[in-house]
């Protein structure tokens, strides 16, 4: 379906569709770079190719590629001209002229996936998406695909699996699983891991949302409250796994 080093269209990390090259293809699924090197791994059915000589009609909805940020926004096609498209941009903002190659027909998917990712904050980890985090602190990840209501962070600082308690945050930010005191999570987003008595930090929510662990750029958390995501990612990953 689709070549090594071919360009693509791809959602990142944002929620938004980018130009990006396919770096590599194993089984069912690819990693797409983007132009800023950063990279996703998403299913190949959920990378949209460009178009080519003759896919493109008049009156047809397409993306079309911005070249001011190198993504892909709704428009639909005016005219075809050889190998250059006119297109009207949907949000009333004019018309652009593009070549063939930075068309996409087939958009199954864009938009809707588009308006799923700006409806919650969405949590991302290793250029994979995570999962989302709910206004209200319920705390929403992807297993075998499919998104679901794993817990929450309440207000009190309680953490919740499933219908169980799993830990909580108290008010000094020190971080608790049963009676053993785990670390400490702080306003400012820093994860601090408690390891045989010894407390030091392994991670951060950084004021973009940027997940570190190690130093290490591993995920990103935009939108969401720099001591609850440094909650979550203390439960689901920074806590239990060695900087790598």
């Amino acid at each position: 379906m689709f070549q090594l080093g071919e360009q693509v269209a791809a959602q990142h990390w944002d929620g938004k569709w980018y130009l990006g090259q396919v770096a590599s293809i194993e089984g069912a699924t690819c990693t797409v770079r983007f132009g800023d090197g950063q990279a996703v791994t998403p299913k190949l059915d959920e990378v949209r190719p460009l178009a080519r000589a003759g896919d493109v009609h008049p009156g047809a909805d397409v993306y079309v590629l911005f070249e001011g940020d190198s993504g892909f926004y709704p428009a639909q096609v005016v005219s075809v001209e050889g190998d250059q498209v006119v297109a009207a941009w949907a949000d009333g903002s004019g018309e652009t002229t593009v070549a063939v190659g930075q068309v996409v027909v087939d958009t199954r998917g864009m938009g809707q996936e588009l308006e799923a990712a700006l409806a919650n904050p969405t949590l991302y980890l290793r250029g994979q998406r995570l999962g989302e985090y709910e206004a209200g602190g319920k705390v929403w990840l992807y297993e075998d695909g499919v998104l679901r209501n794993v817990g929450s962070i309440e207000d009190n600082g309680e953490v919740w699996a499933a219908s169980a308690c799993v830990g909580h945050v108290d008010g000094a930010g020190k971080v608790w699983v049963g009676t053993s005191e785990h670390g400490e999570v702080t306003a400012e987003g820093q994860v601090w891991r408690n390891d045989d008595g010894l407390i030091h930090q392994v991670g951060e929510i950084d004021e973009q949302g940027g997940v570190w662990l190690g130093g290490e750029h591993i995920g990103e958390a935009p939108g969401v409250p720099r001591a609850h995501a440094a909650s979550i990612y203390f439960f689901h990953f920074l806590a239990w796994h060695p900087a790598a």
